[in-house]
């Protein structure tokens, strides 16, 4: 076990508004998400029990330059014992139940093997 940080981002699917997204979230993880403005970029952020989410919203209220296409959910582990494929699988079924649809994930800052 280590305490390096390693996370999870899904590029999610999603075209409903960045609330609506949030309630999604909040259903499917059981935690309420506390959301605050980070430099123009709403992130909002929950600490479940083995790891934390943050859903970053694809608007930015600085400049339309600095906007995304997609919103983007990052789960972040502290512990390599959930750096593995069955961790994995349990967060992409959660969000498959929710109907929370996604495009790519990545693990970083590296992948599983």
């Amino acid at each position: 076990m280590t305490s390096n940080k390693r996370w999870l981002s899904f590029i999610l699917a999603e075209e409903g508004t960045f609330d609506a997204l949030l309630c999604k979230f909040e259903r499917a993880f059981q935690q309420p998400l506390i959301c605050r403005d980070d430099k123009g970029r709403y992130i909002a952020r929950a600490v479940c029990q083995d790891f934390e989410i943050q859903v970053i919203d694809k608007q930015d209220r600085l400049s339309e330059l600095l906007c995304d296409e997609h919103y983007v959910l990052d789960v972040i582990i502290a512990s390599d014992d959930h750096f593995n494929e069955a961790f994995e699988a349990r967060i992409k079924a959660l969000l498959s139940d929710h109907a929370i649809q996604w495009t790519r994930r990545r693990w970083a800052p590296h992948s599983l093997s």
